[in-house]
């Protein structure tokens, strides 16, 4: 079983002609369910001309979404993931690559 923790950072990475990515921090755990919160993200683009780089969470800095909650029993803890309707929710470790189209 995973042990989920208020304040972990998740991440959605996702895209076609480009990769976006969304953070996600866990406001609430209970014994059935996971509660996150859109956050912001700091980019970083790899020089001044280009269209990618890395970005990592900013973390408390919540956008105005509203929470969500996610069930335990849909956790694959084979993936480390959750299903979201475009790519999946997994726990973050280090800065990921994002690239923007135009």
């Amino acid at each position: 079983m995973y042990n989920f923790k208020v304040g972990q950072i998740f991440y959605n990475s996702w895209g076609y002609e480009q990769t976006n990515v969304d953070f996600y921090q866990v406001v609430k755990v209970t014994d059935k369910s996971v509660e996150f919160r859109a956050i912001e993200s700091v980019k970083n683009y790899s020089s001044d001309t280009s269209m990618s780089g890395k970005t990592k969470p900013f973390i408390n800095r919540f956008k105005d979404e509203k929470p969500f909650k996610k069930q335990t029993r849909h956790f694959c803890e084979k993936y480390e993931s959750f299903n979201m309707k475009y790519g999946s929710l997994r726990l973050y470790t280090k800065p990921l690559h994002f690239s923007n189209y135009a």
